[in-house]
């Protein structure tokens, strides 16, 4: 299991590297107008991009400076990795080489995000972006790059399909969604496609408020399976002890898989392996479900009584990743919680906790609307973390009108908060039968 963008670089992490070089290049500028040489001359630019890059090095980093998680990835930042310690009688100290290690790679980011922001985009245009070779257009020297662009640009449709697919790219960082229709209706208007390849496409592509055909989702559930049999495990059946990693930090069992199938509930694990392939701020942290109550028979009746203080082990964990925070950026940094909660063992809710903010907001897809004030969460929210003196939200949550598909909402929800996109309010209908597939790709599942 693993992102469809595993090994490859993201539209965000792009616009991080175009965001990275417009900042460096405003910090040589005000270099090259605020910095002298020793004989009182301003700096040009190689000595202005020297100091900056020095400053780079030596300023403590933030931990909005340290990037973002990005699935297959990992953390994207211009600054990766930690000075080293210098060995005594070392010919060349880990330190210094260090250094020249980050300073390569700082060049190498930076290299990259001009040519996106320079070059590409400046005379393509955002949709550019959509493309998969962008990666081997950011190797290339400018010469080969401004020889790309005319080409490109030498062809009508290319640049027509460029402008639309840059019209959705906005959207897409606005809204947190493209507009298929309005996609498919350009791309007619442009005389890109077909009437029949339109069809087409959104017999293949469902609109995301529109259910998947009936049977799409198990079929590709058991392609998926196939798919791990064939080329993961090299076998004909799974066992109950196969596992998969996940983003290698992870190991599930392969009966997740199962829990992928609509009218199914997902468990704690398959939450938990959703979240973590997603795509998030390094400030952000997750972790798995918390059981709210304990389940003390099953037959004839099922009997559960409540745990004493279900959060507090979540408190300690919260603790320690700020004590991470403090030790790796040398500041106290406010990160932001989000945990799922498992309600009397048969429902799945979203608690997060935003030291950002201050705040502590609960999203519940079948919430009592009329006690929002009055919840069992907000007594047990108080009871642990009432010293933080944050505020207390039920927050607007799109709101269920099944049995099963909570647990598609608590990971939905969180993909879009820890990346700062709005969910909705309490009216706002969402299909999400097909949520859990977008995020699979066997060429991630090891």
């Amino acid at each position: 299991m693993g992102s469809s963008r595993q090994r490859q670089v993201t539209i965000l992490n792009m616009l991080e590297y175009m965001g990275a070089w417009e900042w460096y290049d405003g910090q040589v500028q005000l270099a090259q107008r605020t910095i002298s040489t020793k004989k009182g001359q301003p700096v040009d630019r190689r000595g202005a991009a020297i100091h900056v890059l020095n400053e780079m090095q030596t300023t403590r980093r933030s931990v909005e400076d340290q990037g973002r998680w990005i699935s297959g990835v990992g953390t994207v930042a211009l600054n990766q990795s930690e000075a080293g310690h210098e060995l005594p009688g070392s010919p060349v100290s880990l330190a210094e080489s260090d250094q020249r290690q980050r300073r390569k790679l700082i060049s190498m980011q930076l290299s990259r995000g001009q040519k996106l922001s320079t070059k590409l985009t400046k005379n393509l245009g955002f949709g550019i972006l959509f493309s998969k070779k962008n990666w081997e257009y950011t190797k290339m020297s400018m010469r080969r790059l401004d020889d790309l662009i005319n080409s490109i640009q030498a062809d009508p449709q290319h640049m027509r399909l460029l402008q639309i697919l840059g019209l959705q790219l906005e959207r897409l960082v606005s809204s947190g969604w493209p507009d298929f229709r309005d996609f498919i209706t350009r791309l007619i208007g442009g005389g890109l496609i077909s009437e029949d390849e339109a069809r087409e496409l959104r017999t293949t592509f469902p609109l995301e408020d529109e259910a998947l055909p009936a049977g799409k989702l198990d079929t590709a559930i058991d392609q998926l399976v196939e798919g791990v049999k064939a080329r993961v495990l090299c076998q004909t059946i799974l066992s109950p002890n196969d596992t998969l990693a996940v983003n290698g930090s992870m190991e599930l069992e392969c009966t997740i898989l199962q829990h992928l199938r609509p009218g199914v509930r997902l468990d704690a694990w398959t939450i938990l392996a959703a979240m973590q392939i997603s795509d998030r701020p390094a400030f952000v942290q997750h972790d798995k479900s918390i059981p709210l109550d304990e389940i003390i028979a099953i037959e004839p009746v099922k009997r559960i009584r409540p745990f004493k203080r279900p959060l507090a082990a979540w408190a300690k964990k919260i603790s320690k990743y700020r004590r991470q925070a403090k030790e790796t950026f040398g500041d106290v940094i406010p990160l932001v919680f989000f945990c799922p909660i498992n309600h009397t063992d048969s429902h799945y809710t979203l608690l997060e906790i935003n030291e950002r903010e201050r705040v502590i907001r609960h999203y519940d897809s079948l919430a009592d609307r009329g006690a929002v004030n009055q919840t069992r969460m907000s007594r047990l929210v108080q009871e642990e973390f009432g010293a933080l003196k944050f505020s207390y939200q039920e927050a607007p949550t799109p709101q269920q009108n099944d049995a099963w598909s909570c647990g598609i909402r608590v990971v939905w929800t969180f993909q879009r908060l820890s990346n700062g996109l709005p969910i909705g309010g309490w009216n706002k209908s969402l299909v999400l039968k097909k949520m859990p597939w977008k995020d699979i790709d066997v060429n991630g599942v090891s």
